[in-house]
């Protein structure tokens, strides 16, 4: 139901918020299991992650509760004998922070789920606007509403039910055929967004981060890791110095 009437809709997130703490044990045991940084991630992309946030594009889960499953992923992935770490840093620069960080994750899959019901579903073309048109006159429960407060968390406007403005741009068709326009658009979003959140956090050693660092610089230095033009995050102790920001970023 656009509305969140259905079953997944109810409790304002209670089902959700069970559903995220119940996955923090399986995140938890990816620390122990023995294999390498990018296995690790794999397994948490494809296994606690996705089960944690099945039902977030019609529900909104507790803050603190998705907080501490973030942290327990990252550190089944990172592991607990390496403190030293920016979680930001580390869910943009060098993991896929769109499949394992959870609210990266949250906000692209519920982003994607607009998209399908506008791209496979056109006799729901005059509900999606009727229910887009509430938006802003209250409480709107569903996908609707946390569609908008995805596009709100991002600094994306919404000016048609079928279309989104990033911030300074032309408005992005949900219904593009090319897909991986929008996509790729949304991951750079939700990278700058987690970037500017470190840099407002620590903002002597990393001012300016996340302005224009999510599309340039993150995909140099993928392609400098692909390449092995610098250590690739595999090494513990290279996948240590991106982690810092104070030597990486610093003034």
């Amino acid at each position: 139901s656009l509305k969140g009437k259905g079953r997944a809709g109810r409790g304002k997130g209670r089902k959700l918020d069970e559903r995220i703490k119940a996955a923090n044990r399986p995140a938890r045991a990816i620390e122990r299991i023995p294999l390498g940084f990018a296995e690790r991630a794999r397994i948490a992309a494809a296994l606690p992650v996705p089960k944690a946030l099945w039902g977030c594009e019609v529900q909104e889960p507790s803050p603190s509760t998705l907080r501490i499953f973030a942290r327990t992923v990252l550190r089944g992935i990172w592991r607990s004998k390496h403190k030293m770490r920016c979680p930001e840093v580390v869910n943009t620069l060098l993991l896929r922070g769109h499949r394992v960080d959870p609210w990266q994750a949250m906000h692209f899959r519920r982003i994607m789920l607009w998209r399908r019901m506008v791209l496979q579903r056109p006799d729901l073309h005059p509900l999606l606007r009727r229910a887009w048109g509430g938006v802003g006159v209250g409480s709107v429960p569903g996908p609707v509403g946390r569609m908008h407060a995805t596009l709100e968390a991002l600094g994306w406007t919404w000016p048609r039910y079928d279309a989104a403005r990033p911030p300074g741009e032309e408005p992005i068709a949900l219904d593009c055929a090319e897909g991986g326009r929008l996509a790729h658009r949304v991951r750079e979003a939700l990278r700058g967004a987690r970037l500017q959140a470190a840099a407002a956090r620590r903002p002597d050693s990393m001012r300016g981060l996340g302005e224009e660092l999510p599309h340039r610089h993150t995909r140099s230095l993928r392609r400098q890791l692909d390449h092995g033009a610098v250590p690739h995050p595999q090494d513990d102790l290279a996948r240590g110095r991106v982690a810092l920001p104070v030597p990486i970023f610093g003034h």
